[in-house]
């Protein structure tokens, strides 16, 4: 599960989105790992957008959940899911 926002000053939405994706997750049963970013979605150099990467390289994930696509990344998530090639992945 992936959750971010875009200033520092807006931190009660980033716990929020945390709050809504674990009460989601939890009750589908499914184990999860939040990674979160404070930051622009502009920036694809934030540690856990490229941590998130990472793991669906590696195949380690098998869901993504995010509260709003801009959430994970501004401009290039079709480019992502397209490049992935796992559509089932995002919920």
């Amino acid at each position: 599960m992936f959750s971010k926002v875009k200033r520092f000053l807006i931190i009660h939405y980033l716990k929020r989105q945390i709050k809504t994706l674990k009460e989601y997750g939890r009750g589908k049963g499914w184990e999860i790992q939040i990674l979160k970013d404070i930051g622009p979605g502009l920036n694809e150099n934030r540690k856990n957008y490229r941590k998130l990467l990472e793991l669906l390289v590696k195949g380690e994930v098998s869901k993504v959940v995010i509260t709003y696509l801009d959430r994970l990344t501004r401009f290039s998530f079709k480019t992502l899911e397209f490049f992935l090639h796992l559509p089932e992945v995002w919920e």
